[in-house]
């Protein structure tokens, strides 16, 4: 780009960025998904827009938001993922010389440390439409990670007798964890439903800095320089102004 357009100028353009799309992702490793409850807040025409469910009925991932939001969110099974795409490139490989194509070979124990390391539950933010948000706006904007809420049914907490339980955690995994709730409300069992959720928190999920810090790990990437993320005439550009004048 610095050919086409001249190094100066294409200097210039990523002193002042703008975003239309931008993707943050979190992994939170030994999560199980299959183990979880998860609630999204803050949806409007949808709660739970589309669920993908494997073939021994668990689900494997949510997706959050209507197509035609500004931002849609998913959280899904990450080692899954890994697997299926590990497969997928021995498949396409072909099925001979394994043993004499390192190539090969290293598709086969890339598989082999998928399915033998741990669960992973990766959590995404998907800013579909940015609308050419300066970059330095970007940290300022909804932390989109809290609205997340996880419940951890692997920890201790108020526990339900088994019919209950069961039939609350079939409702929250079809209908979300807010339909379920409202579903129990006027039932016996409402308190100790809400108490289960309640309970169950994860201790795992700190969404009050993630954004910062996929914000923080953006600017680690070096693509743009340190004076992008700071605003116009801001006492970090002046200097840099003021040099520009005097060449």
């Amino acid at each position: 780009m610095r050919g086409l357009i001249g190094r100066r100028e294409y200097n210039e353009l990523m002193r002042r960025p703008l975003l239309n799309v931008i993707h943050f992702a979190v992994d939170i490793y030994h999560a199980a998904l299959t183990r979880m409850l998860v609630r999204y807040d803050n949806g409007q025409r949808m709660s739970v827009m589309a669920k993908r469910v494997g073939k021994g009925g668990f689900i494997e991932g949510y997706n959050f938001g209507s197509v035609s939001s500004d931002y849609q969110t998913a959280a899904y099974n990450k080692q899954q993922e890994l697997v299926h795409a590990a497969i997928l490139a021995i498949a396409q490989s072909g099925s001979s010389g394994f043993n004499d194509d390192p190539l090969k070979s290293n598709k086969i124990k890339q598989l082999t440390r998928v399915l033998g390391g741990p669960e992973i539950a990766r959590v995404e933010v998907r800013g579909k439409k940015m609308r050419g948000l300066p970059l330095w706006k970007l940290s300022q904007q909804t932390n989109r990670f809290a609205r997340f809420h996880f419940a951890d049914l692997s920890a201790g907490g108020t526990e339900l007798d088994p019919l209950t339980e069961k039939s609350f955690l079939a409702l929250c995994r079809q209908d979300g964890v807010k339909a379920a709730l409202e579903a129990f409300k006027h039932t016996e069992h409402a308190r100790k439903v809400h108490a289960l959720w309640r309970s169950r928190q994860a201790a795992w999920w700190q969404p009050e800095e993630l954004w910062q810090q996929a914000c923080d790990a953006l600017r680690d990437t070096g693509m743009f320089p340190p004076e992008a993320f700071d605003p116009p005439n801001s006492q970090a550009e002046q200097p840099q102004q003021k040099r520009r004048r005097l060449r």
